[in-house]
């Protein structure tokens, strides 16, 4: 990464640690001054890109692929979809997509994130709010 590289942390926290933290990579964001948006993917845009018929397809990978955002996609989200895409379509479009995500930073919860996602699930049991939902959430609080 050279000196007149915007963003300097992200080659150096995808490239030297295995597994990048969220709150690692999102500090560093802060620190490197980013004036683009930082977006949390949530599973609904991930199934569509993945799905050349759904009606939102081509939005969704536009979106997903012209660079105008810092995507974060919680790990939570890559699960559901992976569920979906194989029960749906099978194994080798499920591959494909798990494939596809080595270009994105894919993030876990944090051990003190479970917490607070049991918290969000529990106050709004009269919502369709599950456990991946509370994770983004819980992802957007960090921000």
């Amino acid at each position: 990464m050279g000196s007149d590289d915007p963003f300097p942390c992200r080659g150096r926290a995808s490239s030297t640690i295995p597994n990048p933290r969220p709150a690692r990579w999102i500090g560093c964001w802060h620190e490197a001054g980013r004036t683009t948006l930082l977006a949390i993917v949530d599973a609904g845009p991930l199934l569509a890109a993945a799905n050349s018929a759904d009606p939102d397809h081509s939005p969704c990978v536009d979106t997903l692929t012209r660079g105008e955002f810092d995507l974060l996609i919680p790990t939570l989200c890559v699960a559901e979809v992976s569920y979906f895409l194989g029960h749906r379509h099978g194994a080798a479009v499920e591959a494909s997509f798990v494939e596809g995500l080595a270009a994105f930073h894919v993030v876990a919860p944090e051990p003190e994130d479970w917490v607070r996602i049991g918290e969000l699930v529990r106050k709004y049991d009269n919502l369709p709010l599950d456990t991946v939902d509370a994770s983004v959430v819980v992802l957007a609080e960090r921000m």
